[in-house]
């Protein structure tokens, strides 16, 4: 799990690339809104 600004849509595609998912959680953060992004783990 990580937080990764709203603002910050680099960061959001690098993340979605390597596997990460948006499940729609947010939380506000010191300097706005933060994405909370998943990684589904494998057994």
């Amino acid at each position: 799990i990580l937080a990764v600004n709203e603002k910050n849509i680099p960061a959001q595609k690098l993340y979605v690339k390597v596997g990460f998912q948006d499940k729609g959680f947010r939380r506000m953060g010191p300097i706005g809104q933060q994405f909370i992004l998943h990684l589904p783990i494998t057994r």
